[in-house]
């Protein structure tokens, strides 16, 4: 659906849009037919952009056009957008002018089904020009696209992928060399930030693709040393394959290293050859940060990671647990499976429960929570003695493992501002909530809730495939709200949003 702004045509006709609230819908209308009876052929052409009556007519009679009249006035307004929707016009610096307009209530619904044409072209131009970097940071235009259009949105990026896996797959030592015009770009750029960016509809691509590389390493490893090692080097920062293969892709390049430099991979780390994979590990094997010792309750942490807090601070967190124990807590649990997703969520605080099991085969642990957002989100961990906090970058995640009968409670702070945070006593009614259990689970809140005054904090391990974790939680954010998908095990018991009190799931 190619978008053509009807605010161009009412400039043309006459026809007074400024004041949105009393748009004179009867007026227009005669307008529009005053105009058209003028034309033979029935097109008004304006600036090269062709109207018909009937289009005209369509938007002006259906039943949002009010809400849609806001959403043409600020494309018009934002000339890049506009050129964008148009004519495929495009560039960085530009799209930053109006990427903030994804976070508007009720935009990206609008635009998504032309935006989606649009970004399925701009997608081809940049994977035809062998321009990966430009990709990856297209990718994160997806967030003007409802679900419902992203498969014309990744329409071209699926064959794309597709490509991929055949070329690799077909490529052989007796082959490669011929073909290195297109294998360059394999081990001469940086091309793992497009497979870790991949949204969650194509994630099936990435396992594929990463399979047929790494067996396209073995079979080029004596005959391509030089090459085989970049590849390999590159497949070391991708973090969103299965573990097994990342695990697969560290040894085979341990071995590679040798081959081609007569190190070992120890001794490559130590020379600080790859720093971005350096950086990786402290990011996601986040549980070698845990080595001071243990404190009374068996688990280890980090102490620059504690909130500095006074004893009546800390209880104003624990206060947390306490409130929503108290208010929500007695009520009966009711099971429903299809129940997935929280939200929306607006940008105050959210408590978030990851209830314990009794049956350890239908326990979370260990779960992710991965920051899908384009903002760092403030998570802290409530204890009994004091309160932990992790800053989640955008396209992160961290992955806990507490005992499996162990509930994990979490308040997330999404506006960050200032460093830390208090609960003052008197504003727990304004914080939402979410409370998330294990599929087929018997919940019961005496056993949810039977400790109130120590708060175990899980420890945190190497962060494994999100797809094999018992849950994830995703977090998104799309036209100003917060929504939180659960995938695996994961099911709402209670939740409270921006739109309503506790709403019983």
């Amino acid at each position: 659906m190619q978008y053509q702004s009807i605010i161009r045509f009412f400039d043309f006709s006459g026809i007074e849009y400024d004041n949105v609230g009393g748009f004179n819908l009867s007026r227009a209308k005669k307008l529009v037919t005053a105009e058209f009876a003028m034309q033979a052929d029935g097109i008004i052409v304006v600036d090269g952009c062709s109207y018909t009556k009937q289009e005209i007519l369509a938007e002006l009679e259906r039943r949002d056009f009010s809400e849609r009249l806001q959403f043409h006035k600020i494309i018009w307004e934002n000339k890049g957008l506009l050129a964008f929707l148009e004519e495929d016009r495009f560039d960085f610096h530009d799209g930053g002018n109006w990427y903030s307009l994804s976070d508007m209530p009720g935009f990206v619904s609008f635009v998504s089904p032309y935006f989606s044409v649009v970004y399925n072209r701009i997608m081809r131009s940049f994977l035809n020009n062998n321009d990966l970097a430009a990709a990856a940071d297209w990718l994160d235009y997806l967030f003007f696209i409802e679900a419902e259009d992203e498969e014309e949105a990744l329409r071209n990026t699926r064959m794309y992928l597709n490509d991929v896996v055949r070329f690799f797959r077909n490529l052989n030592d007796a082959s490669y060399k011929s073909r290195d015009k297109e294998l360059r770009l394999w081990y001469t750029t940086s091309w793992s930030n497009f497979i870790n960016k991949l949204p969650d509809s194509l994630l099936s691509y990435v396992d594929e693709i990463v399979s047929a590389i790494i067996n396209f390493t073995v079979r080029i490893q004596k005959s391509g040393k030089k090459i085989c090692y970049k590849i390999s080097k590159e497949l070391l920062n991708v973090t969103n394959a299965n573990y097994s293969l990342l695990q697969l892709i560290r040894s085979n390049h341990e071995a590679y290293a040798q081959n081609y430099k007569g190190k070992t991979f120890t001794g490559w780390l130590k020379s600080g050859v790859n720093i971005v994979y350096v950086i990786m590990i402290v990011i996601f094997a986040v549980s070698k940060l845990f080595l001071s010792d243990s404190d009374d309750s068996g688990y280890n942490f980090l102490d620059n990671k504690v909130v500095d807090k006074s004893i009546s601070e800390v209880q104003r967190y624990k206060n947390a647990r306490d409130y929503y124990r108290t208010n929500y807590g007695s009520r009966e649990f009711v099971f429903n499976p299809e129940r997935n997703a929280g939200g929306p969520f607006d940008d105050k605080n959210v408590y978030l429960l990851v209830e314990g099991v009794k049956d350890s085969a239908k326990a979370l642990t260990p779960f992710s929570i991965k920051n899908n957002t384009r903002n760092t989100i403030q998570l802290y961990v409530l204890r009994a003695d004091n309160v932990y906090y992790f800053d989640l970058a955008p396209l992160e995640f961290l992955s806990f493992a507490p005992l499996y009968n162990q509930s994990v409670d979490i308040i997330l702070k999404f506006d960050n501002e200032g460093d830390t945070f208090t609960i003052p006593s008197d504003s727990l009614n304004e914080m939402q909530f979410l409370h998330v259990g294990s599929l087929g689970q018997e919940h019961d809140t005496a056993y949810v809730f039977n400790d109130t005054t120590n708060i175990d904090m899980p420890y945190l391990e190497e962060a494994e495939l999100l797809q094999k974790a018992p849950l994830v939680i995703d977090i998104r954010r799309k036209e100003g709200a917060f929504y939180f998908q659960l995938k695996g095990r994961g099911n709402v018991i209670y939740e409270k949003g921006k739109d309503a009190g506790v709403t019983m799931k």
